[in-house]
């Protein structure tokens, strides 16, 4: 039994006192980019009958309808910033940055996915093509 006399209620969190100072905001811990962007790395796009091929030359590069986007999309089902690409550990990332329709990577829905070679990226009406070219050349 709590100090109430409730006895399956837990007791309540105090909340801030008129005379308390502001809490500063919670830090979220963001994505380490470790360099530039791969000057190799790129993506292939289509949207309807339009096709072409962007360098991830930007990080972070993103994804949308606004005008300064790195990939520019001017879809109606696109949001203004609707992804991010960053570098993470050696590799790309795409974070969706909370879309109406969301980012689909090779069919499933995802909020942040770890890129790799021949990945397909859906966002809205446009296919993107996630291409890393290997940078080894393996001899047998």
């Amino acid at each position: 039994m709590n100090r109430r006399g409730n006895r399956d209620r837990p007791e309540p969190e105090p909340g801030p006192r008129r005379n308390d100072p502001p809490r500063p905001p919670k830090r979220v811990p963001q994505s380490t980019d470790d360099g530039p962007a791969d000057p190799e790395a790129y993506l292939e796009y289509t949207i309807y009958s339009v096709s072409g091929r962007v360098p991830i030359d930007a990080v972070p590069f993103t994804i949308g309808r606004d005008q300064s986007s790195s990939l520019h999309l001017p879809l109606a089902d696109v949001s203004r910033c609707h992804a991010e690409m960053h570098r993470c550990s050696g590799q790309f990332v795409i974070v969706d940055l909370a879309s109406v329709l969301g980012v689909f990577v090779n069919g499933i829905k995802v909020v942040k996915c770890i890129l790799r070679n021949d990945d397909q990226i859906a966002i809205g009406d446009a296919t993107l093509l996630y291409q890393q070219p290997c940078r080894y050349s393996t001899m047998f």
